[in-house]
């Protein structure tokens, strides 16, 4: 079962996107949770 180029540059191009957004995501809330404990203390 062989993918042809495109598709299979696709599929990367794709996954890399959702990585990237994914790792957005949880910087944010990383960022917000570090803020909330430097508030507190």
């Amino acid at each position: 079962m062989t993918m042809p180029y495109s598709i299979q540059i696709i599929n990367l191009l794709a996954s890399l996107l959702l990585l990237i957004a994914f790792a957005m995501l949880s910087q944010r809330r990383i960022l917000s949770l570090i803020n909330l404990f430097a508030w507190q203390g």
